[in-house]
């Protein structure tokens, strides 16, 4: 499980507001890759997924390629046991989730291959609970 780093004793906030996340447009574009995964509708992944995604690319693309992923889970869902009485102060961290909105360049191949690179996407597409598209250099 991803968590980062200096978050080991520190209160959790519930972040930004979604719709004000990701306005500019740095990450709408290839920028490292010549292949990349492109989301289309707002929602989260969280870290299990992230892992599953970025092992299932590294599986296919071994060393004929190079993985960039532009996320990181980066904030905390807590939840409490249904049995907890009101008050007694937060809970810790359950799990760990990034949001994402439309139009953010997940994740991004650089590759010679791009037959590769493409079967590797659509391996990732698989586990994504995201619809998603295939953008090209």
């Amino acid at each position: 499980m991803f968590i980062p780093k200096g978050a080991k004793y520190a209160k959790y906030t519930k972040g930004k507001q979604f719709n004000k996340i990701y306005k500019n447009t740095k990450y709408k574009k290839l920028q490292r890759g010549n292949i990349g995964l492109q989301i289309l509708a707002s929602s989260h992944i969280n870290s299990k997924q992230y892992s599953a995604i970025r092992a299932s690319i590294n599986k296919i693309i071994k060393k004929i390629g190079v993985l960039v992923i532009w996320s990181y889970p980066n904030l905390p869902v807590s939840r409490r046991k249904t049995s907890a009485r009101m008050g007694k102060g937060k809970s810790k961290a359950n799990h760990w989730v990034f949001r994402v909105r439309p139009g953010l360049v997940f994740c991004e191949i650089q590759t010679e291959i791009k037959e590769k690179g493409i079967f590797a996407l659509k391996a990732a597409q698989y586990r994504i609970p995201i619809r998603t598209r295939i953008i090209y250099n």
